[in-house]
């Protein structure tokens, strides 16, 4: 459901609709329909948010992306690092899964 997503730049409304998917798969898996028990099974099985995920498989791209060998890729590597610089920036404001992206920014 997830393929290729961190390359594309999504709106608000698009990651809400993949988190729609989920929430609805979940309770379809659980027969209920209250949201309470499907956040509660969400977090007891240590699944992330779609918004999370996203954030999570972008920061890999891009780390892979600025220690690409690639010529193309070295020529758009400042504004590769100038993107990871501010998802590290805004997650580590959010608190969003910050240890982990900054993990990540650390690794190039």
């Amino acid at each position: 459901m997830l393929y290729g997503v961190e390359v594309c730049a999504l709106k608000k409304s698009q990651t809400e609709s993949l988190q729609f998917a989920v929430n609805s798969s979940f309770m379809k898996i659980f027969n209920t329909k209250s949201m309470n028990v499907v956040s509660e099974c969400l977090d007891m099985f240590n699944v992330l948010s779609v918004a999370d995920y996203i954030v999570k498989r972008k920061c890999k791209f891009l780390t892979g992306y600025i220690n690409s060998q690639n010529s193309l890729c070295n020529l758009l590597c400042r504004t590769a690092k100038k993107d990871l610089s501010d998802m590290i920036d805004a997650a580590l404001t959010f608190n969003h899964i910050a240890c982990d992206i900054f993990f990540i920014f650390f690794l190039f």
